[in-house]
């Protein structure tokens, strides 16, 4: 029986039947752009809705002048994790605090951000299921530059390529069964 896996295209969602998100792309242009061309400009009114004028405001404020470029804190604005802490906290009905939260510019940057937090010596290793997807395979791959010529996941627990960090599933196995990693 062949594996199917969801159709994903990190950079074109539209390819996969995404609808535009037309309200987030707005508020940013607002964000992006010089408070006399955007938010204070006269006719902004007749250019952007209400509420996206509001967010916009709220978020430049947030933000500061430092824009919305690479020049932020490394979790994320202070505000937008304070939001997405309250969000988590209405959703799920237990405490979340800002502090424990990351913010990153997709999924993919933040599983990458996981691993080398994770794989930080030779005795590190991560067996990706198959659950994982084709998506988080090319991730691992391209974030450790290996690849196992059997499958699509790359081999992060063998030999000695990257760092001593990758052997093969023979070994992988082996590792789980005594319960340690051994040479």
């Amino acid at each position: 029986m062949q594996k199917t896996y969801p159709r994903e295209n990190y950079l074109y969602s539209h390819a996969v039947g995404q609808k535009c998100i037309t309200y987030y792309r707005q508020v940013l242009a607002l964000c992006d752009l010089p408070n006399d061309c955007g938010v204070d400009h006269p006719d902004v009114e007749r250019m952007f809705p209400k509420d996206v004028i509001a967010r916009a405001r709220l978020y430049k404020d947030a933000i500061g002048s430092g824009g919305t470029g690479s020049y932020s804190h490394s979790q994320g604005v202070k505000e937008f994790r304070d939001h997405v802490a309250q969000f988590i906290e209405e959703r799920d009905g237990h405490e979340s605090f800002a502090g424990d939260i990351f913010l990153t510019n997709g999924a993919s940057t933040g599983i990458q951000n996981i691993l080398v937090a994770l794989m930080s010596c030779d005795r590190d290793a991560y067996v990706p299921s198959a659950l994982d997807g084709s998506g988080f395979s090319r991730q691992l791959t391209s974030l450790f530059q290996c690849h196992d010529s059997d499958s699509s996941v790359p081999d992060l627990l063998s030999s000695d390529r990257i760092a001593g960090r990758s052997t093969g599933w023979l070994h992988a196995r082996r590792a789980v069964k005594l319960g340690s990693y051994s040479r």
